[in-house]
């Protein structure tokens, strides 16, 4: 129990190394906007915030896990740049802490390079204060890997874990149509787990 405890606490402190890496970063590294996607997906996000939204002619318009999220949180803090950089904190601090989980029979110090090597990679810190799709598609990604290998592990959980396979396919197919390179990738899953025979509560 007591390590269990001690786990959890290390746990946190790296998510906030994590998080105080990302606010130095917004603070003094930002490295401003793309000024073509980044600035549509903030466009549409706050003309749903003000009820103006119009989903007509528009490649983004449909990219839910995108543009309702990011106008919920403007409806919160405004249309300005934290607003901006807390979308991609989110799922980004969601990766992390799912990593954690996986790691979590690894020392503190292994861990604490693993949360280094995520939260420095150049994907990472390029969007991190960027309204855009990628870190979404990440933990989409992520999670449906994640819950797949669990079950692996424990058969007997696959209804649990169906429902995160599930929630990360929704958020990756709502992120952006990428999401398609990705499904070869679960098809050969399901291939090879009919040809062995198991998970087959889980599919």
């Amino acid at each position: 129990m007591q390590n269990s405890f001690l786990h959890k606490n290390e746990n946190l402190i790296l998510v906030l190394v994590a998080s105080f890496i990302m606010v130095l970063h917004f603070l003094f590294f930002h490295g401003g906007y793309f000024g073509y996607d980044d600035i549509e997906y903030a466009q549409i996000a706050d003309s749903i915030k003000n009820n103006t939204f119009d989903y007509r002619n528009n490649l983004y318009a449909f990219r839910w896990t995108v543009v309702v999220p990011l106008a919920f949180i403007y409806w919160l803090f405004g249309t300005n740049d934290f607003a901006n950089a807390l979308f991609t904190w989110i799922p980004l601090i969601a990766i992390l802490c799912i990593v954690l989980i996986i790691l979590k029979n690894h020392s503190f110090i292994e861990n604490l390079i693993a949360v280094l090597f995520l939260v420095f990679s150049p994907i990472h810190l390029m969007y991190l204060e960027k309204p855009m799709p990628d870190i979404w598609v990440e933990l989409g990604f992520l999670l449906a890997y994640f819950s797949y290998a669990r079950t692996l592990e424990n058969e007997k959980q696959h209804f649990a874990n169906a429902l995160v396979f599930a929630a990360g396919i929704i958020i990756l197919f709502l992120a952006k149509e990428s999401f398609l390179i990705f499904y070869p990738f679960f098809i050969c899953l399901f291939f090879i787990d009919i040809y062995k025979k198991r998970n087959k509560r889980y599919w």
